[in-house]
């Protein structure tokens, strides 16, 4: 759901039609994706803030979708909803390889498929970059984005 913003709901809806009554609908998705980081620069926060901000305006990305999934469910009138939210990324201490090649790639893909300009930084992109990657591998640094999980049955 994160890539459709202006979808998610009419989405889940059409998914619905599919079940019949008493059929469970399960539905995951991160929330607050990509915005929850302690330990970087002030202007670091900002322009990650501006960046998601353009990327729900241009590109369509919800980083909020997994805090709607029960609101679709609810609003579908769906029975007996549960919900679970829990720690997609919690990434602290040493940087497993993975995860530098994860986020680098975020900041890398993200901004040029917008566009983005980064104003705050006289160097452009590349001294933005080397600012996230600084940031990022510092052991210091604290990262998480919650997972979360909604179902509930059809009625």
């Amino acid at each position: 759901m994160e890539y459709y913003l202006a979808e998610g709901f009419a989405i889940v809806k059409n998914i619905e039609k599919m079940l019949r009554p008493g059929g469970i609908l399960c539905l995951v998705d991160l929330d607050h994706n990509c915005l929850s980081h302690y330990g970087l620069s002030d202007r670091l926060n900002r322009t990650l803030q501006a960046l998601l901000l353009e990327l729900q305006n241009k590109a369509n990305f919800d980083p909020y979708a997994g805090r709607k999934l029960y609101s679709f469910l609810y609003d579908l009138n769906y029975l007996d909803i549960r919900v679970e939210v829990a720690g997609h990324h919690v990434i602290y201490g040493d940087l497993k390889e993975a995860d530098a090649f994860n986020w680098l790639k975020k900041v890398e893909v993200a901004p040029g498929r917008i566009g983005y300009e980064f104003k705050e930084y006289a160097g452009g992109y590349p001294e933005f970059h080397d600012e996230f990657k600084n940031f990022f591998s510092d052991p210091r640094r604290f990262t998480y984005s919650p997972i979360i999980t909604c179902r509930g049955k059809k009625p």
